[in-house]
This record gives structure tokens, C-alpha cells and sequence, in this order.
């Protein structure tokens, strides 16, 4: 904070006020967080050099300045630059007269005398980033000031509080974020080396990003892309959860690649259950049923150490919220070492505690919750698979094929996600044969739709209805542990833990 040792220039406003006019309450012998003489040497900058200019209208808004007169000038600079006028002394100073408000910033005098402020334009970045600093600093005093008021309020849902905290803290972060335009000289050094590391990698494990285990479906995407969207979409019992089951048990269960499934429909218990079929082949009605004979103990015994060992971490809470997400899924990252999310499934995650004060309808809601997802997977740069449900209007069709225009409750699903994958399981619909006259039952096809950065086809795999498991179509599923699963495969991580259910108090 800074006061101005000049005093023709301090600015006449309540420094009890903040640039909107709500007040602020500071602790006895506080004042509000503003650095006045950088901002008298910012404006006094914007009308004398180019660069600067450049440089400030890149990274600040009228935010960031404290006082109102600061606030005025300002804006009176940015209209002239979005009419691609000169900015100057002069043209600013006609620009204020012309809307009446020279007097509200002190005259000509204090215009004038701002120009005695400046340095130099090698300031500027440094200085815009003191003012976004104080930015932040009263954004996040009026929100703890809010905060107190709220949460006295007994009628107020404590997790919806907690929920609207978090999104408020987000929005006051990301609201300055701001990107620097970059040269294609480093922009090319950049992809360059991104395109060495891919090399290295497929060279190494036959994939550039990580692997599925499913042999045809890696072959056509080189692995799931670290900051992709993949959705897979399906009819309700076509086998959406065991699909991605299949998937987390290819890589965390057998490849121990730290993974995470975030379940709104099924409990830990019983996603833990299919999973524990599927490693040991025990049918699950066997398992849920307790008709267990000796065998099944046996096999239990000796066929799930590597399930014990899994870096595989689920959440079962219902209603999860994209910000309650977004939360959990920074901290595993980064406390875990997680290198894929999938969500099952994405429709049943909501957006904001009370959707209906918020949104026109469900559409909306949803395209705001894939469009969000998407932004996750690039800021945590790892795949996010969302499971989706599809509409009824697959049914209508003779052939019962899924397209992508069945996405349900919202086209920016496509629009946002870098694969849209369908399951098709003719046998589901008494269909037992595929168009070559092979036979179709116990099996699937994975139909990609979308490939932003790809080909797209459709894959045939396996489906075993007893353990709710897919595999590779053949006699024999592929020894996994002897792939190129091994990307970015993590050893250490985990190896003595059970897997856990993500609890907010564990971090």
C-alpha cells in the first residue's frame, strides 16, 4: 500500500469506499489495500507513451484502480482507444469535457500534473501487477466482509455457503488471469519440444498419451490426450459404468497409473464390488447375493493383492457440484498424482447450488458444466472422461445406432469435448447379428464420433454380462501388465494403500 507524497494529488474519495461505492469495513487502524501513486503513474503513462498503453489495456481493467477519479480517466483512455483515436493529454482531456466529468477528477491541473508521474514504460508490467495484487486484496475483503453477514444466517445451507465461498474465490482469481501474447518463434519452440517428448514417449510405450488397454481404441487415439474431454455416451444398461471400470482397472488396477472415479449414481461399495468381479471373475450376483463358496474365498485370497496395491481413489458424493469438483480434482492432482478423472455420469452433476435462480433451463446448466469440464482437463492437464446419458430418440431407430445429436440436454456437449464416443450393444435389442453377418452376441462396439485431433471409426470389443467387464475381442484378453499401459506410470504411489474413498477432511 502507498500513499501519494504529493499533495496536489491525492485523490478526493472516501477511503472508506470502495471504487463501486460499497462500503467496507476495516479493522480499527487498517485502511483499504490501493497503491495511489501507481496509479497516477500508470495514467500518466497511458497518455505519454505507445508501449505502455499497450501493455497496461493488456493486463488491467477499470478494477483495478481505487479511486474514482483514477477510475474515470481511465475509462475516458479506453474509450478512445476502442474508437482508434490518439490518446494524449489532449484528447483525454477533451474526451472528459465532452461527458462532463473534468471537474469530478479534479480539472485540468491534476490531468496535467499526472504526466509528472511516469517513469518509464519498463515499469509498466510491474506496476499493473501491484494494482492487480490490490485488486484482489478488496475483492477478497468484501467477500470475507459478505461472508461474515451470511454465515450468521441459520437459514443458509451451510455446504451451499461453502459451496458459493468456493466459487466466489474462484472467480476472484480467475477474473486477472491474463494471457501475454507469446511470438511464433517461442511458440514453436514450445511445440517443438512437446513434439519431442510425444516422440519419446511413443517410442518407449507405443502410445503418446495413456493408454486405455483396450488395443483398437488406443490404436486410433494414441492413448487419451492429456487435457482432452472424452465423452461417453450411451442408453441406460448398455454399460457405460463398466466401460470405464474396465478402462480404470486397465490402468490403476493392473498398471498401477493413479486414477480417480468420481461416482453421483453408484457407492463406493458398490463400484468397489464390480470392480472386485472383475479381477477376480466372480460373477457379481454371486458376490452380492453372499452365496460365496470356498473357491470364491480362495480366489479373493489370491487374486487381489494388485487391487489392494491400486492407486484408485473414488468419491461417491451425490450432487457433486462442477465447483465441488473442480476443488477435489486439484487437490488429487496435486496431492495424488492422478492422471485421469472420470465422472460418471455427466448429468447428474450440478452447477450452482440453486440451479433454478441461475439458469433458464437444463440445457443451459449442462453446456455451463461441459464447457467448465473441459477448462478442468486443460488447467490440470490431464483426460477428464464424463459418462453421458443419451436420449430416447436412439429407440426410435431401426438399427439403434447412437448419434451425436442424441447427446442428452445439451449440443454443446459435442461442441466442448475432444472425443464423443458411443457404446452399442446390439444384443441389447435382440439385434444378434453385425452387418457382415458375424455373430453380435457378447459383444460391443465402441463407436467414435468425434475425434478433434484424430481419426474416427467404431471398435469392436468384448462384453462379459457376468462381471460387467469389457475386453479386447478374442479368446484371449491381452496381458496388460506387459503393454504399453506403462505411461506415466506412477510404482511408488500408493502400493500399500487399499483404495480410498476421497474425503474432503483427508485433505
Amino acid at each position: 500500500m502507498e500513499s501519494s507524497q504529493n499533495p496536489d494529488l491525492v485523490a478526493n474519495s472516501d477511503p472508506q469506499k470502495t471504487p463501486k461505492g460499497s462500503p467496507l469495513i476495516m479493522p480499527r487502524g487498517l485502511t483499504i489495500p490501493h497503491a495511489e501513486g501507481i496509479e497516477q503513474a500508470i495514467l500518466g503513462g497511458l497518455m505519454i507513451d505507445q508501449t505502455a498503453l499497450y501493455e497496461a489495456l493488456e493486463l488491467i481493467s477499470v478494477k483495478a484502480f481505487y479511486h474514482p477519479r483514477h477510475q474515470i480517466i481511465f475509462q475516458a483512455i479506453e474509450k478512445l482507444w476502442i474508437q482508434q483515436n490518439p490518446v494524449h493529454l489532449q484528447s483525454v482531456a477533451l474526451t472528459l469535457k465532452a461527458s462532463r466529468q473534468m471537474e469530478a477528477i479534479g480539472g485540468e491541473v491534476y490531468l496535467g500534473k499526472l504526466s509528472t508521474q511516469f517513469a518509464s514504460s519498463a515499469h509498466v508490467v510491474y506496476h499493473c501487477s501491484i494494482l492487480l495484487q490490490m485488486q484482489m486484496r478488496r475483492e477478497l475483503i468484501q467477500l470475507a466482509s459478505k461472508i461474515n453477514n451470511e454465515v450468521y444466517n441459520e437459514e443458509q445451507e451451510i455446504f451451499d455457503l461453502l459451496e458459493k465461498i468456493e466459487k466466489s474465490l474462484y472467480e476472484i482469481g480467475d477474473s486477472i488471469k491474463r494471457k501475454e501474447v507469446k511470438s511464433a518463434d517461442e511458440l514453436l519452440k514450445v511445440c517443438l519440444e512437446r513434439i519431442k517428448k510425444a516422440q519419446d514417449k511413443s517410442n518407449e510405450t507405443g502410445m503418446t498419451g495413456l493408454a486405455t488397454g483396450f488395443t483398437e481404441l488406443d490404436r486410433i487415439t494414441a492413448g487419451f490426450q492429456d487435457s482432452d474431454l472424452i465423452i461417453v455416451a450411451a442408453r441406460p444398461g448398455m454399460g457405460k459404468t463398466a466401460f470405464a471400470l474396465s478402462i480404470l482397472r486397465n490402468i490403476s488396477v493392473i498398471k498401477k497409473v493413479s486414477a480417480a472415479f468420481f461416482s453421483l449414481e453408484m457407492s463406493s461399495d458398490q463400484v468397489m464390488t464390480r470392480i472386485l468381479s472383475m479381477e477376480t471373475q466372480i460373477p457379481q450376483s454371486k458376490i452380492k447375493s453372499g452365496l460365496m463358496t470356498k473357491v470364491d474365498w480362495d480366489k479373493i485370497d489370491q487374486q487381489t493383492d494388485d487391487l489392494k496395491k491400486a492407486p484408485l481413489y473414488i468419491d461417491d458424493t451425490p450432487g457433486l457440484s462442477i465447483f465441488e469438483f473442480r476443488s477435489k480434482a486439484r487437490k488429487i492432482v496435486a496431492k495424488l498424482d492422478v492422471k485421469l478423472i472420470v465422472i460418471d455420469y455427466l448429468q447428474l452433476m450440478r452447477d450452482h447450488s440453486n440451479t433454478n435462480k441461475n439458469y433458464g433451463n437444463r440445457e443451459q446448466e449442462i453446456a455451463s458444466i461441459s464447457r467448465n469440464l473441459k477448462a478442468i482437463a486443460k488447467e490440470l492437464s490431464i483426460p477428464i472422461v464424463a459418462l453421458a446419458q443419451l436420449s430416447r430418440a436412439v429407440e426410435a431407430r431401426p438399427d439403434k445406432r447412437p448419434m451425436t445429436s442424441d447427446l442428452r440436454e445439451s449440443g454443446s456437449i459435442e461442441q466442448d469435448a475432444d472425443i464423443v464416443s458411443f457404446i452399442f450393444r446390439p444384443d441389447r435389442y435382440n439385434i444378434l447379428e453385425w452387418e457382415d453377418g458375424s455373430t453380435s452376441e457378447g459383444q460391443a462396439e465402441l463407436m467414435i464420433a468425434k475425434h478433434r485431433n484424430g481419426e474416427t471409426g467404431n471398435v469392436r470389443v468384448k462384453f462379459s454380462a457376468s462381471y460387467a467387464q469389457f475386453e479386447n475381442l478374442g479368446a484371449n484378453p491381452p496381458n496388460l501388465k506387459s503393454s504399453a499401459l506403462n505411461n506415466n506410470a506412477s510404482d511408488d504411489a500408493s502400493k500399500d494403500e487399499f483404495p480410498k474413498k476421497l474425503k474432503d477432511d483427508k485433505f
